[in-house]
């Protein structure tokens, strides 16, 4: 089932038809793209409403249905494009390996919630077999079963 629905109509102004959305795009004639000049989400994604997300209904509009399920992933890697040619349907793992391959993912040091440098990382992993998780633990200010999960490589395995 498509979501065309819910991204036809804005109950505060009406339906939403293509003039009235290429009112809100520029194109860029460098990369192609197409980006959206009205309201965007905290990371960079254009809105035509609180819910609706100006990718997709471009996409819907221009391409067909999405379907249950699926996301659309921005192949120039622009969160403002709206470009119809730029968009593809994918999955949500889909679209987390693209953002790992092109370098957006966050984890170590980049992610918003870490507590570790890459170098303290490295010397919870490198310390003595001998020493304790519990006073790494502690010596370093995270749980146990972090130092665990670094010591085995579920946590922070990107480190050389």
């Amino acid at each position: 089932m498509s979501r065309v629905g819910v991204y036809e109509f804005d109950v505060k102004r009406g339906p939403w038809t293509e003039d009235r959305f290429m009112e809100r795009v520029a194109p860029d004639p460098n990369s192609g793209c197409w980006l959206w000049l009205a309201a965007v989400h905290t990371a960079g994604y254009g809105k035509i409403a609180s819910k609706m997300y100006a990718h997709r209904w471009s996409y819907e509009h221009f391409n067909g249905p999405i379907g249950d399920g699926r996301v659309v992933r921005h192949k120039c890697d622009t969160p403002a494009c709206v470009n119809p040619r730029h968009l593809a349907i994918g999955t949500q793992k889909d679209n987390s390996q693209d953002s790992v391959a092109r370098g957006r993912h966050t984890y170590g040091e980049r992610h918003p919630n870490a507590r570790l440098t890459a170098d303290e990382a490295r010397a919870i992993r490198d310390a003595d077999a001998d020493v304790r998780h519990v006073d790494l633990a502690k010596r370093f200010g995270v749980s146990r079963s972090h130092v665990s999960g670094i010591r085995s490589g579920r946590f922070w395995g990107h480190l050389d």
